[in-house]
């Protein structure tokens, strides 16, 4: 079954709309103008694919012999690299990136 609304009301009920599991007609001025269709997600799916996923990266982790904080904090670091050569213009590719972003990061 579907409802049939118009874009107005569409647009200022689309959080309820997007709950429901029934597909939804969007008209203008009595035209279809639109179909939406709301996606049911498995959300037990998607849990356990998270758990599987950190399970992954906890056992990468400790064969790498690093915790959580140094991933976090090398992480940082090659944001802070990649923001440095996006301000000079350059990416990773460039020759000289690599020289830039040392030079840059201690403080030469």
């Amino acid at each position: 079954m579907s409802v049939t609304v118009g874009v107005r009301e569409f647009r200022e009920d689309l959080a309820a709309y997007i709950d429901q599991s029934e597909s939804v007609t969007i008209t203008r001025h009595g035209q279809t103008v639109g179909l939406f269709i709301p996606v049911r997600r498995n959300r037990q799916a998607d849990l356990e694919a998270y758990a599987e996923a950190a399970r992954k990266a906890n056992a990468l982790l400790t064969e790498l012999g690093l915790t959580e904080d140094d991933a976090v904090a090398e992480f940082a670091a090659a944001r802070r690299t990649d923001a440095m050569l996006a301000e000079l213009g350059l990416t990773e590719d460039d020759p000289v990136a690599e020289y830039a972003a040392t030079s840059m990061t201690s403080g030469q």
